[in-house]
C-alpha cells in the first residue's frame, strides 16, 4: 500500500511494504525528511551510525547526510514520511522553526540539545499528525499546499517544545556500540569539500592505513572512501545547479577540477547530465525540479484526481544510482 501528496515544496508519503532487502539504500537529499516508523523490522544507517528501531520512533533526516534503510524480512513495514523545503514554512516563522532544528553539525557533534532519533515517540503525538497528511488530498490545491504547511509547523513546532521543556524522550542508541571512528573524517570531508582531497591525504591526517579507511567506509557507509566524497561533492553541486549556478560554475565550487570529469561523475551517479538539475526560466521550485516526471510507472496515489499529478522519481530523490524502488514501495 502506497499514498502519497505532492506539492511545490513537499511530499508526504503513507507506506505498508512486505519486501525484504540484503543491503542499506544509502541516499541524501537536498531538503528535510521527517520519518515516523509504526512498525516492521527495519535498521537505519545514518551518517555511517547503525540503529535498530522499535516502533513509533520518529527521525529527523538532515539535509545532505547519507543515510539509508534496511528491511530484514516481509513482515508489514510501515511508515510515514514527509519531505520539504523550508519554502513550505511560512516566512515569518522558517527562521525559528528551521533555525531550530538538527542539522550536518550538530548531528556530528552528537549534540544532545537536537536529537534527531527519537524513540517512544508517541508521547509527542506526532503520529495523529503525520496521519492528517493522508486527509489533506480532499482539499483544492491552493488550500491543500496551505495545510500541509500548517501540519509541517505543528509538527516541528511539537518536537521543539519538548526538546526545549527537557522532557525525556529516549534516544535510540547505536546498533554497534563504541566510538563511531567516521566522524572526525566525515566532518572533515565536510569542511573541506571543495578543497583537494585523496585517499593518500586522509589516510595520512587520520593516522589509517588507506585500506583502513576504505574498510571503515565500506562497512558504515557502504562505499569507498573517494565515492563518498564523490558523491557529497555532486550533492552540492546539484543544489547550486537547482538555485541557478551554471553547470561549469557548479562543478568548480563543488571541488572538480574540470568540467569533463564532473560531467561524468555527475552523469554516473544520478543517471542525468548537470544541465538537466539547472532550474529553468519556468519558475520551477526545486522539489519541482528535483521530481518531474520521468520514465517510472505512475504513482500510486490516494485518489484518481491526483493521477496527472507529477511524481517524484524515487532514483532522483535519493541520488542513489542503483534502487530497488520495489523496498520503498510495495509492490
Amino acid at each position: 500500500m502506497y499514498r502519497e501528496i505532492i506539492g511545490p515544496a513537499y511530499h508526504m508519503a503513507h507506506n505498508i511494504s512486505h519486501v525484504a532487502s540484503e543491503n542499506y539504500l544509502i541516499h541524501s537529499h537536498a531538503f528535510y525528511e521527517l520519518y515516523y516508523f509504526v512498525g516492521g523490522d527495519v535498521h537505519i544507517l545514518y551518517d555511517g551510525t547503525e540503529y535498530a528501531l522499535l516502533p513509533h520512533t520518529f527521525i529527523i533526516f538532515v539535509p545532505d547526510v547519507f543515510h539509508g534503510l534496511r528491511v530484514a524480512n516481509s513482515n508489514p513495514y510501515e511508515r510515514y514520511t514527509a519531505h520539504f523545503t523550508e519554502e513550505l514554512i511560512a516566512p515569518k516563522r522558517r527562521d525559528v522553526l528551521m533555525g531550530n532544528l538538527p542539522t550536518e553539525e550538530t548531528i556530528r557533534s552528537g549534540a544532545e540539545t537536537h536529537p534527531y532519533i527519537l524513540q517512544d515517540a508517541e508521547k509527542l503525538d506526532i503520529l495523529p499528525l503525520m496521519q492528517e497528511y493522508e486527509k489533506l488530498i480532499q482539499f483544492p490545491e491552493p488550500l491543500r499546499d496551505a495545510m500541509a504547511g500548517a501540519v509541517t509547523e505543528t509538527i516541528l513546532a511539537r518536537y521543539l517544545l519538548h526538546v526545549y521543556e527537557g522532557r525525556r524522550i529516549v534516544g535510540v542508541q547505536p546498533y554497534h556500540k563504541g566510538k563511531n571512528e567516521l566522524a572526525p573524517i566525515l566532518s572533515y570531508i565536510h569542511q573541506n569539500l571543495t578543497q583537494k582531497l585523496t585517499l593518500d591525504d586522509l589516510s595520512v591526517r587520520f593516522h589509517l592505513s588507506k585500506g583502513k579507511l576504505n574498510q571503515l567506509f565500506h562497512q558504515q557507509m557502504e562505499m569507498s572512501t573517494m565515492d563518498y566524497v564523490t558523491k557529497r561533492r555532486i550533492s552540492y553541486a546539484q543544489q547550486l545547479l537547482l538555485n541557478g549556478i551554471p553547470a561549469a560554475q557548479a562543478g568548480s565550487a563543488a571541488g572538480f577540477g574540470d568540467y569533463a570529469g564532473f560531467y561524468r561523475a555527475y552523469k554516473k551517479t544520478l543517471g542525468h547530465s548537470p544541465s538537466d538539475d539547472h532550474r529553468s526560466v519556468s519558475g520551477n521550485s526545486m522539489m519541482q525540479t528535483l521530481y518531474q516526471e520521468t520514465s517510472s510507472p505512475g504513482p500510486v496515489v490516494a485518489d484518481d484526481s491526483l493521477s496527472n499529478t507529477n511524481i517524484w522519481d524515487v532514483n532522483r530523490s535519493t541520488r542513489a544510482s542503483e534502487i530497488d524502488i520495489s523496498v520503498l514501495r510495495d509492490q
